[in-house]
């Protein structure tokens, strides 16, 4: 339970999405500024990928990932698994994730580790450069990222 007597996670919120970098000190200046604006609470909307060899990997590890991202507060919109699938760069699931990144519609990509999405270092860069320029954050969850970056030779290709 938290400090207020709730089971439910505290969760984060951004208002007005654009907004989202905030500042102590900008925040009389901002209220200034949507005074006149619907003030609304931005929740971040994820996306789930998985790939897993076997369906009880892809199992346990979804309930692993619904499970961080509850935890963050975060409202997942879909789960993508491509499961057996090593070989393939477009997987049907990617594909799914890489519409929905285009479209926009989703803020968060939540993984297990960047090596779910390819291990080749070339894919990982168009992949990344990708999120970067529509604003998605990705998020790994059983890695810290910095370490998987450094791990798969991008920490100094891709710029944070």
């Amino acid at each position: 339970r938290t400090a207020s007597g709730s089971s439910r996670p505290a969760v984060t919120g951004w208002c007005c999405r654009d907004m989202m970098r905030q500042t102590s000190e900008g925040t009389r200046q901002m209220n200034q500024e949507i005074s006149g604006k619907r003030n609304t609470f931005f929740y971040p909307r994820a996306w789930i990928y998985l790939r897993c060899q076997t369906e009880e990997q892809a199992i346990r590890q979804k309930l692993e990932m619904l499970t961080a991202a509850q935890n963050q507060g975060y409202d997942p919109l879909g789960i993508g698994m491509d499961i057996g699938r090593a070989d393939c760069f477009w997987r049907p699931a990617f594909r799914r994730l890489i519409r929905q990144i285009r479209k926009e519609s989703i803020d968060i990509v939540l993984v297990a580790r960047l090596s779910a999405i390819d291990t080749r270092q070339s894919k990982l860069v168009r992949f990344l450069r990708l999120v970067q320029k529509h604003q998605v954050v990705v998020q790994t969850v059983e890695r810290n990222l910095s370490d998987d970056l450094r791990r798969h030779g991008l920490d100094t290709i891709v710029g944070g």
